[in-house]
Order: structure tokens, then C-alpha cells, then sequence
């Protein structure tokens, strides 16, 4: 009875003694270094039972409704397979990251998983980010009304027309949460580098409602991507070779007649405005008197100059010739 007792003792010492806090510890310290040691040793023999893909793959959205656009918070994901025939090569055409939208409609964001499908013989372990924020949009078309828009003035001595358009409208379209925010379209055009008319074109900048550039333009598709620009420049003054006319008054003494008229300058060159200077033929001088005058003479008379127009020459000499009229 004795050994007996003694015995049962000692059975409920080591009974106590398993289930104390240092002997969980223990056994729990020695399953964690036999598991890794396992996988250690399992690795070693087989290295290609897991790996990671070096290179991110581009996720693709399938079963899109038309009429709607995607846009993904991420546009690749990163993959950890293992292959069944090591040392087997593998590219990133092996593997297809796919997000199934099927049914999906448009709404606000939402996060749906990632599917990579791999080839035959080939096992996704892991995917990372297992999941992407999708947002479906409606795709709308929108008529934008294009206006230039100058950066700069024309140098000082020159003057800016109208500029034209062709055309003056575009069509954008894209995602709805996009288009809603046009709030019209500008040609930047800069005319501090010219002096002259010119053509070219210019690809227009779809601006917000604070008149800046539109955030995820990109996005939208325009048409025509480019506008034709034509920008009248003048100068302020130009110059043109004009021919001056004498003003005559009067007769001559009976018996006589003017047999020529000569002037000096022949023309003048006169300074002014484009649009003065096109309604101006030539110059004409002040009235030379011939009343009384039997014999040739020249004489310097002023320039009439139009309004708008100016000239170095403010005068010049005429010479008028005279001869007595022959009888029979």
C-alpha cells in the first residue's frame, strides 16, 4: 500500500509538471524549431516549391458592360507560385491577374479580389495585393466650345487681329466624373516671338472651373486632338511708295499753253497705319496758281498728307512748262 501511494504521488507530480507554464513554453518552442526545420530542410531539396515572380504583372478587367470605364486603385499585383517541374522556364505570360466585373454597373469604389489563373503545371501561392479598389464610371460625350487663349501680347509696334479657329468646337469623351468638371477649352499662344502672320496648330487644354488645366485629362478622348490656329499680326505703322499729283489752278495768258508738268520727287514715301495707308493712291500738292503765266516756271509747294500718314518729304518743287501756241 505503501509503494502504492508513493507511486500515485508521483504520477500526479509529472501530471502537474506537463501541464505547468515552463513546460507548455517548452513544447511550444520545440514545434516552432521542428516546423522550421522542416521547412528549411524541405527547401534545400526542393527549391523551386516556392518563389516569387521578379517582375509586378499588369492586372486585366474582364466583362466590362459597355458604355462604362474602369480604373483600378493599383494596376499590377506581385505573385508567389511553385512550379511542379523545377528549373522549368517561366515568363509573365504564364500568369493572368484578372479582375471579373461581370454584372458590375457603375457606383462608387469598391474592392474586388484578384484572380491570377496560371498555366498548366504552375500554383499561385499568394498574390499581393489580394484585392483592388475598382471604380466603374459611365462613359459620356460632351461639344467643347475652344477660345484662344494669349500668354503674352505682340511686341510694341504691332497689332493683333482676330484669330481664327478651325473648328472652334471639340468633342470630349470619357468617364462622367471627369467630363462633369470641363468647364470649357483654351489654345495657349504665346506672342512675344512674333511680328508677322502665321499658321499652325495646337493641341487644346481642357480647363476646370478655376481656369486651370483639367486633373486626368488624359483619361478623355478628344476630337480633333489638334485645333488650326490662324493669328493676324501687323505692324502698328508700314510704309508705301505713293506718286504725287499737282494741284493746278487758273489759266494761262491767252495765246499760250502749258506743254508739261514736272515734279520733284516723282513719289514720296509715306508712314502710317495699314489700313490708312490701303485707302491712299497717292499725294497731291498745294494749288500752283497759273492765271497770267506765259512762260515756264517752277515753284515748291507742301505735300497734302492724309490723316494717319506722315513723310520725311513735306514738300516738293514743280516745274511748269509754258509755250506760246503756234498759229498758221
Amino acid at each position: 500500500m505503501q509503494s502504492f501511494g508513493t507511486a500515485a504521488v508521483s504520477a500526479r507530480n509529472a501530471f502537474a509538471w506537463f501541464w505547468s507554464r515552463e513546460s507548455l513554453l517548452r513544447l511550444a518552442l520545440s514545434f516552432v524549431l521542428a516546423v522550421a526545420l522542416c521547412l528549411y530542410i524541405t527547401e534545400k531539396q526542393d527549391p523551386g516549391l516556392a518563389q516569387d515572380f521578379p517582375q509586378q504583372l499588369p492586372i486585366e478587367t474582364l466583362n466590362v458592360s459597355n458604355g462604362l470605364s474602369v480604373k483600378t486603385n493599383v494596376s499590377s499585383v506581385r505573385v508567389r507560385y511553385r512550379a511542379d517541374t523545377p528549373g522549368a522556364l517561366i515568363t509573365s505570360v504564364n500568369f493572368h491577374p484578372i479582375v471579373n466585373l461581370a454584372g458590375m454597373r457603375a457606383g462608387p469604389p469598391r474592392a474586388l479580389p484578384v484572380q491570377v489563373i496560371p498555366d498548366p503545371g504552375l500554383h499561385v501561392v499568394r498574390v499581393s495585393p489580394a484585392s483592388v479598389i475598382v471604380t466603374i464610371d459611365q462613359i459620356e460625350s460632351r461639344t467643347v466650345q475652344v477660345t484662344p487663349q494669349l500668354l503674352s501680347g505682340t511686341r510694341t509696334g504691332f497689332a493683333l487681329g482676330k484669330i481664327l479657329l478651325s473648328p472652334s468646337t471639340i468633342r470630349v469623351q470619357g468617364p462622367h466624373t471627369i467630363i462633369s468638371q470641363i468647364n470649357g477649352a483654351a489654345i495657349p499662344i504665346n506672342l512675344s516671338n512674333f511680328t508677322a502672320t502665321y499658321d499652325n496648330s495646337y493641341k487644346p487644354v481642357l480647363l476646370d472651373g478655376q481656369g486651370g488645366p483639367l486633373k486626368n485629362a488624359g483619361q478623355l478622348q478628344i476630337d480633333p486632338a489638334e485645333i488650326q490656329v490662324h493669328v493676324p499680326i501687323s505692324p502698328l505703322t508700314s510704309l508705301k511708295s505713293l506718286p504725287v499729283l499737282v494741284s493746278l489752278s487758273g489759266q494761262v495768258r491767252a495765246g499760250y499753253r502749258v506743254v508739261s508738268l514736272v515734279t520733284n520727287p516723282q513719289t514720296v514715301t509715306a508712314q502710317g497705319s495699314t489700313s490708312a495707308l490701303t485707302k491712299t493712291n497717292n499725294l497731291t500738292t498745294s494749288t500752283v496758281q497759273l492765271n497770267g503765266r506765259k512762260a515756264s516756271f517752277t515753284v515748291r509747294v507742301q505735300l497734302r498728307l492724309s490723316q494717319g500718314l506722315s513723310s520725311g518729304v513735306t514738300s516738293a518743287f514743280v516745274t511748269v512748262g509754258i509755250r506760246p501756241i503756234k498759229t498758221k
